[in-house]
């Protein structure tokens, strides 16, 4: 699948069905990242700019914050925020393709984006984690 830049998409978790969001719709930088129920917000909704290689930063519609690693952590859990763009490579994320869905790996750590504890819960954390073809893992990439 190619993606385009300037085009809105949601991300929709295999395993609970609940899309990526910017908690509550926040504007500033270190605002965590969840699952949510799809409410078609526009902090749910995440458009791709490419940044080297093969490479993407995600970029929240609402705010324009790109999402990163807290810290820029290699720990396994650390949790996922939105930040300013920095050019660093805690907010550049390869798009991987797995059957129908696709996972997000940074850069930096290595990890890709998770559902905390494979929550179905709206609300629940997204974290970054070692890639163990979790279905907490996998998220499916459609138009907004």
């Amino acid at each position: 699948m190619e993606f385009k830049q300037y085009t809105p998409y949601q991300f929709i978790n295999k395993n609970s069905e609940q899309v990526l969001a910017v908690a509550a719709a926040g504007m500033s930088n270190g605002t965590n990242i969840i699952q949510w129920g799809n409410n078609k917000g526009k902090e749910q909704s995440f458009m791709f700019f490419k940044a080297e290689d093969d490479y993407f930063y995600i970029v929240a519609l609402h705010s324009l914050k790109v999402v990163a690693v807290e810290g820029s952590s290699h720990k396994e859990g650390a949790n996922i925020v939105q930040w300013e763009k920095a050019d660093i490579s805690d907010q550049r994320w390869e798009i991987l393709p797995y059957g129908d869905y696709f996972k997000f790996k940074n850069k930096n750590s290595g990890q890709v984006i998770a559902v905390g504890s494979s929550s179905q819960l709206a609300g629940a954390n997204v974290l970054q984690w070692p890639d163990i073809s979790n279905a907490d893992q996998e998220w499916k990439i459609v138009e907004f």
